[in-house]
This record gives C-alpha cells, sequence and structure tokens, in this order.
C-alpha cells in the first residue's frame, strides 16, 4: 500500500514540475514585448493554454500513463486558476463557472491547434486565439506575429516529440528557443 502512495505523490509532483515548466515558458517576456501577446490576464492565460496543448499532446504519446500524467497536469492548471481567481476578488459563486469555460477553452484550443498543425492552418489558429481575443500591448502586425508563433510552437512540438520520455515522466519539459525580434 505504501508503495502505491508514493507513486501517486511521485506522479502529483511530476505533474507540478511539468505545470511550474509550462507557466514559466509562457510567461517569457519575448511573447508579449516582441510577439505583440497582450500581457493581460487574458494573454497569459493564451500562452499557459498553447504551451498546455503542446505538453499534452506529446503526454498522449507515452500511453495510459502519459494520459494520467496529463490529467494530472490540467488539474494543477485548474487549481492555480481557482486560487488566482479567488485572488483577484472573484467570489465562490463565480468560480466554478470560470474555471468550466478555461477546461472548455483548453479542450477548444487542443482541437484547433492539432488540426491546424496538421493543416499547415497554424497561424491562422494562432491569429484567432492567441491575437483576436484582446488587444496587443504595442503595434504590432499581428500576421507575421501570428506566423512567428506558429514557427516556435512547431519548433516546441519537435523539440517535445524528440525528448526521451525520462526527460518528460521526470518533469522536464524542453520548448524551443525563440529570438527576440530585432529592431
Amino acid at each position: 500500500m505504501l508503495g502505491w502512495l508514493e507513486r501517486k505523490a511521485r506522479l502529483r509532483q511530476t505533474g507540478r514540475q511539468l505545470y511550474e515548466s509550462i507557466v514559466a515558458r509562457a510567461r517569457a517576456e519575448v511573447f508579449y514585448r516582441d510577439l505583440g501577446v497582450a500581457d493581460t490576464i487574458e494573454g497569459r492565460f493564451e500562452m499557459i493554454v498553447l504551451h498546455m496543448v503542446l505538453v499534452l499532446q506529446r503526454l498522449k504519446c507515452e500511453g495510459d500513463a502519459g494520459l494520467r500524467l496529463g490529467q494530472i497536469v490540467m488539474e494543477h492548471l485548474f487549481a492555480d486558476m481557482d486560487d488566482a481567481l479567488r485572488q483577484i476578488g472573484i467570489g465562490d459563486m463565480g468560480v466554478p463557472r470560470r474555471v468550466k469555460r478555461a477546461a472548455a477553452a483548453l479542450q477548444e484550443r487542443s482541437r484547433d491547434y492539432t488540426a491546424a498543425m496538421q493543416s499547415d492552418q497554424l497561424a491562422a489558429a494562432l491569429l484567432g486565439h492567441v491575437y483576436g481575443a484582446t488587444e496587443a500591448t504595442a503595434p504590432h502586425d499581428r500576421a507575421a506575429d501570428a506566423q512567428r508563433l506558429a514557427h516556435y510552437v512547431r519548433a516546441s512540438a519537435a523539440a517535445l516529440d524528440a525528448a526521451p520520455r525520462e526527460t518528460l515522466v521526470a518533469g522536464h519539459v524542453a520548448f524551443a528557443e525563440i529570438a527576440p525580434q530585432r529592431p
């Protein structure tokens, strides 16, 4: 019985590490400064979801164990959202509704981004989700920014696909680097 509890605790810790890696990458300044992603709650949510989709797609390749780990990563996302919503003053009645909408958005983005990557329409999907719902924080060419972001997403998907299983199940992810835009 103790072995089962230890395995479960390790899996939760790995899920936490993966989630923290996703959030850290989604908060990278380059997305907001150079790619025109709105530095707002909505813009940051879109970037977290985008990186979450990449990791969840990679975890699917690991079968049932990967799906279980992916579920735990999502649980961390929704628990974190619950806490953040409460901290900004959303009441007990509003939090579950907003978390439910966020879960639906994650599912929608996962479906849309997966299909877009297979049909070479990723920039259009990013333009609609990442750039469409919010205002840019600085003047940017959104179509060009979406193309650069699509290039990054494809490179990150390839990096995750190339990552050894052991690295991923140890809680480490390797997203692609994105060069700052030159003036």
